[in-house]
């Protein structure tokens, strides 16, 4: 039996062991899976001892970046990122991934939106910020992003503008997001989760004319954001295949071994339901 974990902070509302525990069983593996709170103060020490401890973890807020220098090798994946939020520990060695990215896209594609040189309003400038804006960058997308911390959403449109020189982005605060039409939005901050239920990041008024409202958040279901965006007519989409598709993904890369598309819409369906109880 091998014991496997999810490290950040707040995780109380984590559904990460119910996922993990539904891959073990669906591949009869007798392994375990826990949700460990690491502050960032201790997350030093805490990669240590995991190192000691764990076949491997996954790594979710605040983390991401923080973990990277505290690694001893990173997956291209999570190069191209500059983001970690899957480590494997191969004899000593943790290994730094990113699985991010596919889960964010298995999302795109069960709703068969096609992002292809949309305008994108990305709420937040955090590891999840980076994935998604990597991601639709590839497509030719063009980008406003707007985050509290003006400094750490030029920071992301500087790493955009290395990597894509030919995508345009703007920054601004996301107080003061500029009226002009946004074809998609992704919610990349933590409003609308536990603590900050029935809160939304941005005034409903921003979501008309938007033809798709995608929430990284997964619990609750569906957020006041997602509400106010069904209203608004807008396609929506909220975290939790993201979630599990990046959850099958760390396993497929600990295990070494590939799941098959029906597990994963079963666990998805399983997962579904669960999220609204």
């Amino acid at each position: 039996m091998k014991a496997y974990a999810l490290i950040g902070y707040p995780l109380e509302h984590t559904y990460s062991p119910f996922l993990h525990k539904l891959i073990f069983t669906a591949w009869a593996l007798p392994h375990t899976y826990i949700a460990w709170e690491v502050l960032p103060s201790e997350l030093a020490v805490g990669v240590e001892m995991f190192r000691r401890n764990f076949a491997g973890f996954n790594v979710t807020s605040p983390h991401k970046k923080e973990i990277i220098p505290l690694l001893d090798e990173l997956d291209l994946s999570a190069e191209i990122f500059s983001a970690v939020n899957t480590v494997k520990n191969e004899d000593g060695r943790l290994i730094g991934y990113n699985t991010d990215g596919v889960g964010f896209m298995a999302g795109l594609e069960r709703l068969d939106y096609d992002a292809t040189d949309k305008h994108i309003l990305i709420l937040g400038a955090g590891g999840a910020a980076y994935t998604v804006a990597l991601e639709l960058a590839r497509l030719g997308c063009s980008f406003t992003i707007a985050n509290r911390e003006v400094e750490t959403a030029y920071q992301l449109k500087l790493y955009l503008d290395k990597r894509f020189p030919n995508v345009d982005s703007e920054v601004c605060n996301i107080e003061r997001i500029p009226r002009q039409k946004y074809e998609m939005i992704v919610n990349a901050t933590p409003v609308g989760m536990p603590p900050l239920v029935g809160h939304s990041p941005i005034h409903p008024s921003y979501l008309e004319g938007a033809e798709l409202v995608y929430d990284l958040n997964y619990n609750p279901a569906r957020s006041l954001l997602l509400q106010q965006a069904e209203q608004a007519g807008c396609l929506v989409e909220n975290g939790l295949p993201m979630l599990v598709y990046q959850g099958i993904r760390s396993q497929e890369i600990w295990q070494g071994r590939k799941a098959s598309p029906e597990m994963g819409e079963e666990i998805l369906a399983v997962m579904a339901k669960e999220v609204q109880k």
